[in-house]
């Protein structure tokens, strides 16, 4: 929680995250989804922003979710820095898994769209390459796919390269929205006894993004100065 003010404003921004706490696992030990259709490392993150003034408080919040990619593979840890990826060969049974994952998050956040940041070349894109495999054949409406390649797109330092994605994204974003509600200055000097009928809920959000992504749990890079992907920021060699 950070408090901060802007244009004379006093605001606050919250973030929570929400882990699912039925396959919890590190790096590389736990990948993957299992046949309840538990995807390792699930999370909701919820983006909070509240906002004081003499009208009252308003308090805006957008979720989204992550984790790691629905299909039956692991990555057991040896000697490399990176271990190899093994995708199962049972697509029938992935597929069958997924279905169960992705009617549980449509169930609960109304249409999803996920996002797959992994690698397009190298063992990552083996990965990429069945997971848009079981998209394909999953066909649920209310589940769109993008596959973004994070380290590709963004190398060598080139973050606006992310507007990219943003755009790919706009009427997705503009269609699921956000949450926003209001409280009324005579009710608003705290959040103590504020009863429900109080509180004007001013629009909600229909939908969320989902993404996908290899790094899980704190690697020995999440030291170093820059928090992004290592193979993001490598630098380039001089020439001799």
């Amino acid at each position: 929680m950070h408090h901060f003010t802007l244009n004379g404003v006093e605001m606050d921004y919250i973030l929570v995250s929400r882990k699912d706490v039925r396959r919890l696992g590190r790096r590389y030990l736990v990948r993957g989804i299992d046949s309840a259709g538990v995807v390792a490392n699930g999370a909701e993150t919820e983006q909070i922003v509240v906002r004081y003034d003499d009208s009252g408080i308003k308090v805006a919040s957008y979720v989204q979710l992550r984790g790691s990619i629905p299909l039956f593979w692991s990555q057991k840890p040896n000697l490399k820095y990176n271990p190899p990826i093994v995708v199962s060969p049972g697509e029938a049974e992935s597929l069958e898994a997924a279905r169960k994952h992705f009617t549980e998050l449509t169930q609960s956040y109304g249409k999803v769209k996920i996002v797959n940041l992994i690698d397009k070349k190298g063992r990552q894109n083996t990965l990429g390459q069945a997971f848009t495999r079981l998209i394909d054949n999953l066909k649920m409406k209310d589940v769109g796919y993008e596959w973004f390649d994070f380290h590709g797109e963004c190398k060598n330092m080139k973050w606006e390269n992310i507007s990219k994605l943003i755009g790919s994204l706009a009427e997705d974003l503009e269609q699921f929205g956000y949450f926003m509600a209001s409280i009324e200055n005579s009710q608003a000097k705290n959040f103590k006894g504020i009863e429900a009928r109080s509180i004007q809920v001013v629009c909600e959000q229909f939908g969320s993004i989902r993404t996908c992504l290899l790094y899980t749990s704190p690697s020995p890079r999440d030291l170093s100065t820059s928090r992004m992907p290592s193979s993001a920021c490598k630098k380039k060699k001089k020439k001799k």
